[in-house]
This record gives structure tokens, sequence and C-alpha cells, in this order.
């Protein structure tokens, strides 16, 4: 009898073992049909600014330390007087034949690039690739298991058959073979619902690898920080009206995007130490503002009084916002072709431009942001991967080969089956949803469609109101909605007489 159990026990552990490696493969499908990782214009900023980082500290030189010599040449030509930087020296510098590097970037996270850095510099973009992918493989067990999923057969099973869904019609294997921070929108929004209506179902290891991930996905992306807070908002209000929202979970979000926060404050007082200048965050909000309208005419009433540096480049105006931040025609763009002491300027009035915007058009701001905010909900195409070498930037030459024999640079990855896909299951699964929140048996899972539901209307919010709507911002993230559907189908089977507790579990 005892041989026979552990034959049994060593019988389950294999086929476990076997799922998971499965599921793991099947994750990174897109990447393993593509020949390649997918890179977007941003994955060369992420990885350029771990590999500086890792020179100056280390002296180790790996491909993406290429362009380290930026960061000296800025730190040795900054002039400081006091302790601040002197913009008129600066501009005098800027112009000078020992042009200035522009200034460092808040948000492109360094930690998100000191995670890939390793991997991607021993075992190309795929190694990159399969690290998401084994932590794509861990939120699908970590949810399911929260959401109750995994009764009756190993866990494992249940994972490998996610997992295959999901790769064959949503996003999420995509955005796993993409070389961005992206993917782990998607597992900040699983994990947070994990930890507010599932966290004492999970053992050690998963509550450890949850807040874990949760952290990381938070300091790896400052809109994450955000996505959280609302999260933590929304389980905050719902735990008024039942108690099924667990208070670890609450205290969960709040370490994590609390983690966010202390993390960019410690990169910010690093550049400081470094550069003996503060990096500066992109003026997101001018370029949206004068995109919409009401920013541009703010400039047309009232410059040159008003006294911002938007004001001189009215005749490059108007100007799509992402032209305006990015674009290095001198008679388009603004941000990215001016000085450095232009770039500071912009990014240091960014908050009051929109504040005077608003103080002197609200109508139209609130207008014009809620028309985004609808705008980006709808939008939830797929629509980077299949981008030409030139839209990707100047990769390092071993990088910039890979991309070349890719199947997404010749537009050949069959994107358009997969944005039906997205369609239907986000379809599909957003009635599931409703239908638990109006009529489901169970409140753990009305609680959790809840959360879930709101999350994606408050991603909008945030995506459409800070900045330019985009199709990634939404498909980053809507492969949880299918993943938390089909866990609640398949879990209200087994707990169809669930109820909201007077006292907190």
């Amino acid at each position: 009898m005892g041989q026979h159990h552990m034959r049994s026990r060593i019988s389950i552990g294999a086929t476990q073992t076997i799922a998971l490696v499965l599921a793991l493969i099947i994750m990174g499908w897109p990447a393993l049909l593509n020949g390649a990782a997918f890179f977007f214009p941003d994955t060369q900023t992420y990885l350029r600014g771990a590999g500086t980082a890792v020179y100056e500290v280390t002296g180790w030189e790996t491909d993406w330390s290429d362009r380290h010599e930026l960061l000296r040449k800025t730190a040795e030509n900054v002039p400081i007087v006091g302790d601040r930087v002197d913009d008129r020296l600066v501009e005098q510098a800027a112009n000078s034949p020992q042009e200035l590097a522009h200034p460092v970037l808040l948000g492109r996270s360094v930690y998100y690039g000191l995670l890939m850095l390793p991997f991607v510099s021993l075992f190309g973009s795929l190694g990159g690739v399969f690290v998401q992918a084994g932590l794509a493989v861990l939120v699908l067990w970590i949810t399911l298991r929260a959401l109750g999923t995994g009764q009756g057969r190993p866990l494992a099973i249940w994972v490998l058959v996610a997992t295959l869904a999901l790769a064959m019609f949503t996003s999420l294997p995509f955005f796993v073979s993409l070389l961005m921070p992206d993917v782990f929108t998607g597992f900040a929004v699983a994990l947070g619902l994990s930890a507010l209506v599932g966290w004492r179902r999970l053992n050690t290891f998963e509550k450890v690898c949850l807040v874990l991930i949760a952290c990381f996905a938070a300091i790896s992306h400052s809109s994450n920080v955000l996505i959280l807070s609302a999260m933590l908002a929304l389980g905050l209000v719902v735990r008024f009206w039942c108690r099924n929202v667990q208070t670890v979970g609450i205290m969960i979000l709040a370490i994590a995007a609390t983690s966010g926060v202390v993390s960019e404050r410690v990169f910010v007082e690093a550049v400081v130490a470094k550069l003996g200048e503060p990096p500066i965050r992109p003026p997101f909000l001018t370029a949206r503002l004068i995109n919409e309208g009401p920013g541009l005419q703010l400039l047309i009433e009232k410059c040159p009084e008003i006294g911002f540096e938007a004001c001189r480049f009215r005749d490059r105006m108007p100007q799509d916002s992402d032209s305006f931040l990015w674009s290095l025609k001198p008679t388009e763009g603004v941000f990215s072709v001016e000085s450095h002491a232009v770039q500071r300027r912009l990014a240091e009035q960014d908050s009051r431009f929109a504040w005077e915007t608003f103080r002197a058009y609200p109508i139209k701001v609130v207008q014009h942001s809620a028309a985004a905010s609808v705008r980006q909900l709808f939008m939830i195409k797929a629509d980077i991967f299949n981008l030409r070498p030139s839209e990707i930037g100047e990769l390092p030459p071993r990088y910039a080969e890979e991309v070349l024999q890719s199947r997404s640079a010749a537009g050949e990855m069959p994107m358009h089956f997969f944005d039906i896909g997205i369609y239907l299951t986000t379809l599909m699964a957003t009635g599931v949803l409703l239908f638990a929140v109006a009529r489901g048996q169970s409140h753990e899972h009305r609680v959790a469609a809840i959360l879930l539901l709101g999350t994606v209307l408050a991603n909008a919010l945030i995506a459409g109101a800070l900045s330019k709507p985009h199709n990634r911002y939404n498909a980053r993230l809507l492969w949880v909605l299918p993943l938390a559907a089909g866990a609640i189908v398949i879990s209200s089977r087994r707990n169809p007489g669930a109820r909201c507790r007077n006292e907190d579990n």
C-alpha cells in the first residue's frame, strides 16, 4: 500500500512537471514562431539604461552598455551652481561643440531592464521571453488557486488548460514575447485580484511570490502604481459593502504601490548622486492637452505673457502628442529635438501647464479627457507585433540582426486572427463577469467581477486622461478577463452556496 501511494505521488508530480514545462513553452510560442523576441522603440531605453548602470557600477560591458559614454558626457558637462543646475549655463553648453546628452528620463524603469539584462545578454532576446513566460505561468497558478480552481485534479493541469486557451485567443503570449514591462500590468491586475479575494487559499510560497511579483510590477512602470492604487481604492469601497474583500489584500496592494513610489525615489537619488541633476519625466500632459485642443488654445490666447516654454514652439503646433514628444524632425517635434535645458523646463512646467489649462477651460478639458478615456476603453488590438526595423530604432548589432531575420520584420505575424480572438474573448468574458455581478450565486465571485471590471475602467481613465490612447494600454491586461471568467465558471460549480460573511476571514 505504501509503495503504491509513493508511486502515485511520483506520477502526479511528474504529470504536474510536464504540464508546467509545456505551459512555459506554449506561453512563449509567438517569439518561437517569430524567431526572436518582439522589440518596441522603448525597449532599447530600458535595456541600455540597465546596461549603462551595470557598467558604471561593475565594469561589465555588454551589448547594451554601448552608449555609456553619453552618461559620462552628461555628468562631466552639467554645470552646477550651488546645489542646482544652472539653466543658462546648460543652454550654453548644449549649443557648444560638446553638446550635452539629453537628461535621464523617468518612466523607463531601470529595474525592468536589470531583470532582463543578464538573460538577454547571455541567451539572446529569447532569454528575456522565457523569464516572462515563467512568471506568467506562476501568475496563472496563483490566480487560479486564489479564485478556487484546482480541486478535483492537479492544479498544473488547469494551468496548462488556461495557458492553451489564453495562448490561442488572447494577447497574453504576445506580451510575454515582447521585451517591455507591459506584461507586468496584467500580472499586477491578476495578482491584485488574487490578494483581495483569494489570499487565504494560498500557501506560503504562493503568497511570497504574489507579493514579490506585484511589487516588481509596480517598480517596472509608473502606470502600474496608478492601476494598483485604483484597485486599492476599489477594494476599500467594496470592503464596506462585503467583507469578502480581505484586509490583508488591501495591505498587499498598498505595499506594492508604495514600493513603486519608493523605488522611483531611490532611482532619482542615484541619478542625482551620479550626474548632479535629477531625471525628468517627459511632459505627457502638455503634449496631450496641446494635441486635444485646450492646451493649444491656452498658448494662442495667453503667450508669451503666461511664460511657458511651450510658447516658443507654437509654429510647430498642432501636432500629434507622440510627434510633440518623440519626433526628431525639427519642424514637428519639440521635446526630443530640443536642448537639455529646454527639455528640463518643459518637464518641470508640465503639471503647472495642465493646471493652467484646466483653470482656463475646465469644461473642455473634462470633455476631451472623457472622450479620450472612452476611445481608450474600446482600443484593444495587438497592433505592435509587426513593426518594421526602422520603427523600432537602432539596436545593438546582435539584436538588430535578430529583428531583421524575424517574421515580424516582414509583417508576417498573423495578428488579424488574434485581434478577432481578443474581441471575442473580451466580450464573452465581460458577459460572464456582468452576469456574476447581477445574478452570481457566490458573493466572492460577484466581488471579484466588480473589482476586475472596475480596474479595466480605471485603466482606460488613467491612460486616456494622462496619455494618448493606444491599443496596447488595453491589450496588455485584457487577458485577465477570460482567465478570471473561466475560473469563476469552473469554481462556481463546486461552491454554489458561498455567501458574503459578516466577519473577515
